[in-house]
């Protein structure tokens, strides 16, 4: 059951890797960082490794520092970047 677990957690996080969804703001605004583009309200605006922006597909997202992924609301990321556990809130890390 938790080789299944983590299987589904990594296949979330590989969904938002190649299917990440850019939406240019019609009006200009700045919405993501100091880019050009804006997410969906239903999306979360996370930035990538390499200074860019992108939009995670699940609102309130966790977004995960150094690798191009995020977790759904409620779960975080793992150290190793491979994955999306639980959030305990007894961790005060993301």
């Amino acid at each position: 059951m938790k080789k299944l677990f983590i299987s589904a957690t990594v296949f979330i996080c590989l969904h938002f890797l190649f299917i990440t969804l850019y939406a240019q703001d019609e009006n200009g605004s700045n919405i993501c960082g100091q880019s050009n583009y804006q997410c969906k309200p239903y999306q979360t605006c996370c930035p990538f490794s390499d200074g860019n922006f992108g939009c995670c597909p699940y609102a309130y997202a966790n977004c995960c520092k150094n690798v191009n992924a995020c977790c759904q609301s409620g779960f975080k990321c793992q150290t190793n970047g491979t994955g999306c556990v639980r959030f305990d809130a007894s961790d005060n890390d993301n």
